[in-house]
């Protein structure tokens, strides 16, 4: 993490420090253009003069998702991370290129922003209607529970032997349902959607595939659900540590069979 070493001031309405003045620096993916900061107490965000006029916004915003993340789970993020507001969709895949160390990597339309435990990348809402599908920039609540989506992430990276996810793959159920769940994501009309998939016998079978398919949302999103309503809050915790899935059943008590079944009932019996 950068340290960046810059005049501050606090603005308790909004609860994020701002600079005076900005610090300029070069980019996390060496573009030629200025980069400038906008610390709080909990991250920094990065910027180019593009979204000047988002900072500020986004800086609101992402305090209080992290308020909404640190509540949920009832534990603190255990460090600062950084943001980066990413202007346009080029410097998303140069960012995500080297931070994955592929640089054929082209990102999808619908891949706006990614978190792991010291950063968090996003694609700048005021390219969205032009260079990203599924997502409004006009919509507040959907980019609300998004951001939040991503410090969950950031939340989970923080608390997981593995911060950046890697070799994480197979618990992609757990990781994004997490996510899902604890940012709001999980609506009536994904809930919804998941109820009428396990009716028409289009569930899951094994909890590799609950993160997969257009219902990937509420079907992930739902077993995260379901832990935290059976087990309880501490234990949906407690399995942000975890990076074997054998480990994860053990906790639980529960085979993969066994979790998978209950869910269902529990699915269909729910009645919120």
């Amino acid at each position: 993490m950068r340290l960046l070493l810059c005049q501050r001031f606090f603005v308790p309405a909004l609860g994020f420090l701002l600079l005076r003045p900005p610090c300029a620096w070069t980019g996390p993916i060496g573009d030629p253009e200025v980069w400038s900061s906008l610390p709080s107490i909990n991250f920094d965000v990065s910027y180019t003069g593009r979204d000047s006029s988002l900072v500020t916004g986004l800086g609101s915003a992402a305090t209080a998702a992290h308020l909404a993340v640190r509540s949920f789970f009832g534990h603190p993020f255990t460090s600062r991370f950084d943001i980066f507001l990413l202007p346009d969709r080029q410097s998303t895949d140069r960012q995500w290129q080297r931070a994955w160390g592929d640089s054929t990597f082209q990102s999808e339309c619908w891949m706006v922003a990614g978190g792991v435990a010291d950063r968090l990348d996003i694609l700048s809402p005021r390219v969205w209607k032009t260079e990203a599908c599924d997502h409004d920039p006009a919509d507040s609540t959907g980019f609300r529970r998004l951001l939040t989506h991503e410090i969950v992430h950031v939340f989970h990276g923080q608390h997981n032997p593995r911060p950046t996810f890697d070799g994480l793959d197979s618990l992609s159920w757990f990781i994004e349902g997490v996510a899902t769940y604890a940012s709001g994501q999980l609506d009536d009309r994904r809930l919804a959607e998941a109820r009428s998939l396990i009716r028409e016998g289009k569930d899951p079978r094994s909890l590799g595939t609950f993160w997969t398919g257009k219902a990937r949302y509420g079907m992930a999103g739902s077993l995260a659900l379901f832990i935290d309503k059976i087990y309880g809050r501490p234990v949906l915790f407690d399995l942000l540590a975890f990076k074997e899935q054998a480990a994860m059943l053990k906790l639980l008590g529960v085979s993969e069979d066994s979790l998978v079944a209950s869910w269902k009932k529990f699915m269909l019996a729910d009645r919120r």
